[in-house]
This record gives C-alpha cells, sequence and structure tokens, in this order.
C-alpha cells in the first residue's frame, strides 16, 4: 500500500465514524434541536434592535422617570351580572337584577282589588287559561280539540300523536288556542335525553314548527321536569320551553325569531310552566309571562318597542310577588280594560291584584361605568366589541347608529366618542379605562325602552 492510498484509507474512516455517531441519535433529538434553534432565531429576530418588528417597537418604552416600561395585554367584560362595575351616582339608568339589564325605569301601579274566597277568585280557570284539572277543552270554527291528561280527543275521537313521536315516552302535553288552530307542545324521553316539540294542529294535521330544529328544546340531564307553553295570536305568538335553561322563539307571520336571550337563568330560576298573554296598545306590542304551576310564581314583561319582534324584558317576578306579596303562586289574565290581573295566593288566602303598566318614564337615560380594570395602570390602547343592546330596530352593535352613544375615558372625567371593533388609541397618563352610554327618550311612545345586557369584550393593552 502506498502512502496515498494510507491517508485515503484513515480520512474515509473518519466519514463513516461520524456518520455512524449521528445514525445512533434517535430522531426526535434531531426535531428537537432544530425546533430549539428555530425558536432561538425567532426571538433574536423579534427582540434585536434590527428588528423591524412591531412587536419590538411597542414592546418596551422608558417612562419620564427613566424607568423601562413593558406592554402588557388583557381582556375584560361585563353581561351586567351585578352592577358594581357602575357608577351609581351618575347613572339613572333603571337596573334589574334579574334579567340584568338596564333600561328606562319602570312605571306602574300594583293594586289590590279584593279578597277572594278560592284560588282563582270564582273565575273559570279554563277560559282564562288558569291552571285547571287534567281536562281542558277548546272550541273553534273547525271543532273542538280536549287535552285530558296526555290524551288528545278532537271532536270527542281520540286524536294520534304526530308521527316524530311514534314510541316516544311523553311526560307532557300542554295545549292553548289560537283563533283558527291550536298550538300543542310535547315533552318527551328521547333516549336519555328530555326534549321538546311544538305543532300547530288546523284540524286536519300537525304542522311542525320547527321541523328544521333550529330552535333545539333540550332539558340539561340534573334538571328535568319541562313544560312547553304559548301565548299570543294567529300572527304574533311565543313558543316557550320553561326548562332550566329556558327556550324560547318569536313566530311572526310564519317566521321564527330567537327569543332566548330574555329569558336568563335568573329569569328562569329553575324553569316554570309558562304562559304569554299579548296586549297590544296602539302601535305598541306588550307581554306578559306568568307560571302555571304553584310554588313557582313568575311575573315578566317582555316589550317589542313598536317593531316586529321583543326588545327587551324585565322581571317583576322578585320585587312584587316574592318580596311584596309573598305569593305560594300567581295567576294571570288581562281584564277587560287590558290591564294586567293576578290571582295571588299566599296559603289559604287569595287576592285579586291588578298591574296597570304605564310604560317607562321617557326621561333621556346615561350609564356610567367607574374604572373596568382591576387597578390603575398606564392604559395604553382598547378594543371595545359585541354590545349586547336592543332599540327599537335591532339586539346588536347596530343600535348605536340608531339610538344610543357610545363614549369612552382613561380618567373617568374626559370622555370622548368610541366606536366598537376598532383600536382606541387613549391619551397618555390614563390611569383606567371607563366607559358610557347614553339614550335618547321617546315622548311619543311610553312603553318605550332600550335594553342592555352588557359589553362582553374589551381588549387592551397597558404600560407597566
Amino acid at each position: 500500500m502506498t502512502r496515498q492510498q494510507g491517508k485515503e484509507n484513515i480520512k474515509s474512516k473518519k466519514r463513516f465514524n461520524f456518520k455512524s455517531v449521528l445514525a445512533d441519535i434517535p430522531p426526535f433529538v434531531h426535531f428537537l434541536v432544530i425546533f430549539i434553534l428555530l425558536i432561538i432565531l425567532f426571538l433574536l429576530f423579534i427582540f434585536s434592535g434590527n428588528g423591524k418588528s412591531p412587536l419590538y417597537k411597542e414592546a418596551k418604552r422608558v417612562s419620564e422617570e427613566g424607568k423601562v416600561l413593558t406592554l402588557y395585554h388583557d381582556v375584560y367584560g361585563d353581561h351586567f351580572v351585578n352592577d358594581l362595575a357602575i357608577d351609581k351616582k351618575r347613572t339613572n339608568f333603571y337596573y334589574d337584577n334579574v334579567s340584568t339589564a338596564f333600561m328606562f325605569s319602570p312605571n306602574y301601579v300594583w293594586e289590590s282589588v279584593r279578597t277572594c274566597g278560592d284560588k282563582y277568585c270564582g273565575l273559570d280557570a279554563s277560559s282564562w287559561h288558569f291552571p285547571a284539572s287534567n281536562e281542558k277543552e277548546y272550541c273553534l270554527s273547525s271543532g273542538c280539540l280536549r287535552l285530558q291528561g296526555n290524551d288528545l280527543f278532537f271532536n270527542d275521537t281520540p286524536l294520534n300523536y304526530p308521527n316524530e313521536l311514534t314510541n316516544k315516552e311523553i311526560k307532557k302535553v300542554s295545549l292553548y288556542p289560537l283563533t283558527e288552530s291550536w298550538l300543542l307542545g310535547f315533552v318527551f324521553i328521547d333516549g336519555d335525553t328530555e326534549r321538546g316539540l311544538a305543532y300547530q294542529f288546523n284540524g286536519s294535521s300537525f304542522n311542525n314548527l320547527d321541523a328544521v330544529n333550529q330552535f333545539p328544546f333540550v332539558s340539561d340531564p340534573n334538571f328535568q321536569g319541562a313544560s312547553i307553553g304559548f301565548g299570543g295570536s294567529d300572527d304574533n305568538f311565543l313558543v316557550m320551553y320553561g326548562g332550566y335553561y329556558f327556550s324560547a322563539y318569536q313566530v311572526i307571520d310564519g317566521q321564527k325569531v330567537d327569543v332566548s336571550r330574555f329569558f336568563g337563568l335568573r329569569v328562569s330560576d329553575g324553569g316554570f310552566a309558562p304562559i304569554a298573554l299579548k296586549k297590544e296598545e296602539g302601535g305598541e306590542t306588550i307581554w306578559y309571562v306568568c307560571s302555571l304551576e304553584v310554588s313557582k310564581p313568575r311575573l315578566i314583561k317582555l316589550w317589542q318597542n313598536s317593531s316586529a319582534s321583543i326588545k327587551g324584558s324585565l322581571s317583576f317576578s322578585k320585587n312584587i310577588l316574592e318580596d311584596k306579596e309573598r305569593a305560594d303562586y300567581a295567576w294571570c289574565r288581562l281584564d277587560k280594560n287590558n290591564n294586567l290581573e293576578v290571582i295571588v295566593g299566599r296559603g289559604n288566602q287569595y287576592y285579586q291584584k291588578r298591574f296597570i303598566d304605564n310604560g317607562f318614564l321617557q326621561k333621556d337615560g346615561v350609564l356610567v361605568t367607574n374604572n373596568v380594570i382591576s387597578k390603575n395602570r398606564q392604559i395604553n390602547t382598547a378594543t371595545f366589541s359585541n354590545l349586547l343592546a336592543c332599540d327599537n330596530k335591532a339586539c346588536d352593535n347596530g343600535v348605536l347608529n340608531s339610538s344610543l352613544t357610545f363614549s369612552v375615558s382613561g380618567d373617568g372625567e374626559n370622555f370622548f366618542v368610541g366606536r366598537l371593533d376598532k383600536e382606541i388609541k387613549f391619551p397618555d397618563k390614563s390611569s383606567g379605562i371607563y366607559f358610557s352610554l347614553q339614550a335618547k327618550s321617546e315622548a311619543v311612545n311610553r312603553h318605550y325602552s332600550p335594553w342592555i345586557d352588557g359589553l362582553t369584550a374589551i381588549s387592551y393593552s397597558y404600560w407597566q
């Protein structure tokens, strides 16, 4: 072997040994090393003085005192589950802690009519949709539909359930008459789940009101025992699923609108068997939702703000029925003057009451918050999103284009016009985040009120 051949042999062995070492390293170690190197390169790019990244430019700065400040980001939101964030001295909106919303102050009279000798005050229970015995019958032009227990009879002939309910365990059936047809609700067991379906019956066939399952009625597995309730007229009626999680939709000329947002957990308060009473005054439509169950008295007002669908809710269940009347139950009806009459039961005593609804006090409203962040910070920017509010036109951010004015402040004193879904630069030395909503009253409609349910997404940045 020549000297040159020996050198080449040695080089070949060295190359072979290096490859052997690499081959002995598990593949995941290769990946880990490469990943760590990429992370290091990324961080060097972001935080190096030569980087062009906006993150680097905004993440650090030096204060007037020479202190290096870091930019932090945080989020906040308020569903108004309480009014702790509200500056009560500067806010004149009424706060309903059951519907957890702000509105104009309600204007009403609650008066006693008489003491009664029976739980219906001598009134016909079936005629006024009071809870009665196990039998109810309503006769319309096409015939008479009777509900006896959970069995249906049309013109005294047994009526089969809709086909979708074949072989289902029916737990509860409810019946409500319109002018030309009947509304029927079925609560049933499907597998291990309690569900509900609502139908319209015209004397010959059933029409599933939600055939595409747009608004499914499903009970929480731990809170079964729901009831379906109705109310309204042929061209405008409510369908309500009175479970623990209350669901409801409004049917207006055949079109469905979800109104479940107006029946939150505190409003439903564990669920109840609902009944809705609709009254009209001029161009305004007002609803009263009551309970057909003993031990679950409810009185809930809904209003439409002279629009096609419901735009607000206000509960009188606690402040009138519970706190004032200490009611065990309360049955509702509209009297001949279109006022709400309520039969209140307390033990073995029965009272007829009248609720005279004068709408809302029409006074320009303002809501002002305290500092909504936990402690004073040097605010840089904020973005406000998802305003939950209704007026006479919409129930979305569009209310700021028609009826509500939105403003923000960094010190609680100097407010400026705010915008939703756009980053707002705060003045220097802003120490907090405050916002305000203002609403104009409507002198021509005493039943008008905005309904403000929360501002649920505030993302902000601050120096510290």
